[in-house]
């Protein structure tokens, strides 16, 4: 059966963007770059942010290590968001661990501008765990 290409809901995978659909597809483009672009920094340069991590658990022979989980977790999350199978899982993900930067930065520092900004994407992320999917969108609440 031929399908017209308004109403195939993704290509490749990944969403189609509509008037439709933009107040939900490009959040999730918003959280995914960020995430991947993190994500990818933390894995080729993992030096650069072990001053971000939190004092329990720097300064040992594995915090490099960790910090490449972490940024493994980030690029894997950006992924989980863009796939629209995935995408309420990925947006729980990334509430998740933008939750435990926030809660770093406040530990470290108090209140500062990088902890606005993140609780920002923390908004950002939780709105999309939440928000309404349009039906002919998979999401992943079916497991």
């Amino acid at each position: 059966m031929a399908t017209s290409s308004s109403s195939r809901p993704s290509v490749g995978g990944l969403p189609r963007l509509s008037s439709a659909n933009a107040g939900y597809v490009l959040p999730r483009v918003a959280i995914a770059v960020v995430f991947l672009g993190f994500g990818i920094w933390e894995l080729l340069d993992p030096q650069y942010w072990t001053v971000y991590v939190p004092g329990l658990v720097a300064g040992h022979s594995w915090t490099l290590r960790l910090v490449q989980v972490h940024g493994l977790a980030l690029a894997t999350t950006a992924t989980a968001v863009l796939l629209p199978r995935y995408a309420r899982w990925g947006a729980l993900a990334a509430t998740l661990l933008l939750a435990e930067i926030c809660l770093d930065i406040v530990l470290a520092n108090g209140f500062t501008s990088v902890l606005l900004r993140d609780a920002g994407l923390l908004v950002l992320a939780a709105a999309l765990v939440w928000l309404p999917y349009p039906a002919e969108e998979p999401h992943g609440s079916d497991g």
